[in-house]
């Protein structure tokens, strides 16, 4: 049976600022989860803010930062460090939002964040500390920027710079593919089980490479071809507050490929595509189009602008485009309970 790692979900009401919520599950540990952008979260409970080690921020707009209050409040006292990646001056931004707080209460804190400034060809990292009152911004390295962004055992995320007027990051979370031992293939072959099995599983070899089973000697690459089976890993994207022009479909199309949920911004009707382009955002019919050239297989749209009566209009044109769209479900009442 294949096993699933992310299972995401909408924070935030049908008309609100949104965060997209990524439980990280069936790992080793601690559980984990993964928050896109820090709308307005106060539908999370608080083990579901304490789960959060990685922020990942699209831009530095009040309604996708609104909800970074309610992060940190209810982590102060845990001993984590919780990372923060968006564009940058992220870190000068979140550094000076920190110290318009007074700390003195939780100075024996062990709570830290990690935050990565992207540029467009570099990152930057640096640390802020609970116990120095997050009075000092601590340069940690600078990397060249790459896909993925960063990777695990378990699964990979990625990154996409869009065009709001300023920079706006797009986001993918992708579970790497699962390799499988075809077991009638194995019984034919009348191989026995064994650790080479899972070299095989892995790929780790050159083309030329054997092993002996039992006196035969059989070639891997041959093996690799006839036992394994590739299960494709569970892969949700996240694009918002952007524009769409010929090279920016291109790139959120190859991005996107084949993605089993795209959560996407869909601010105006087809109508208004000029305001669209004014505020660049995005149309529901551009959503659809993306999602349709980019073979996803379901498109949830979020992000809607408040110029109209009720976002089924929206969704109405997404859906003529490409079917297979829905808004995504969302929480109807604010969870926060605990005060630090």
């Amino acid at each position: 049976m294949k096993m699933n790692y992310l299972y995401p979900r909408i924070v935030g009401k049908i008309n609100d600022d949104h965060s997209l919520y990524i439980d990280v599950k069936n790992i080793p540990g601690k559980n984990q989860a993964v928050l896109i952008d820090c709308g307005n979260n106060s539908t999370l409970a608080v083990k579901d803010f304490i789960k959060i080690s990685t922020v990942l921020i699209s831009h530095a707009h009040i309604d996708h930062l609104i909800g970074f209050d309610n992060l940190i409040r209810m982590n102060l006292r845990e001993e984590k460090r919780i990372r923060i990646i968006g564009p940058a001056p992220l870190s000068t931004l979140l550094h000076h939002r920190l110290r318009g707080y007074t700390w003195n209460l939780v100075s024996g804190s062990k709570f830290e964040l990690e935050i990565w400034d992207i540029f467009p060809r570099i990152i930057k990292k640096f640390l802020l500390r609970c116990c120095e009152k997050f009075a000092k911004k601590h340069f940690l390295e600078k990397i060249s920027s790459h896909n993925p962004l960063f990777s695990n055992k378990w699964y990979e995320c990625s990154y996409i710079i869009l065009e709001h007027g300023i920079p706006s990051i797009g986001y993918s979370l992708k579970e790497h593919d699962q390799m499988k031992v075809d077991k009638n293939q194995l019984s034919a072959l009348m191989l026995p089980e064994g650790k080479w099995i899972q070299k095989l599983k892995t790929g780790d070899f050159s083309s030329g490479e054997s092993i002996i089973i039992d006196g035969t000697t059989w070639n891997f690459k041959n093996l690799h071809e006839h036992l394994i089976t590739i299960s494709p890993g569970f892969k949700v994207c996240y694009i918002t507050d952007t524009i769409c022009n010929k090279r920016l479909h291109k790139q959120i199309v190859r991005f996107i490929q084949g993605a089993h949920q795209f959560y996407c911004e869909s601010s105006f009707l087809n109508k208004d595509a000029a305001l669209a382009e004014k505020y660049y955002h995005l149309t529901a019919e551009q959503v659809g189009h993306l999602a349709k050239d980019a073979h996803v297989e379901r498109l949830y749209l979020i992000h809607f602008s408040q110029r109209y009566t009720s976002p089924d209009v929206l969704l109405a044109e997404a859906k003529k485009v490409f079917s297979n769209t829905s808004f995504p479900h969302v929480p109807r009442h604010s969870r926060i309970t605990r005060k630090v």
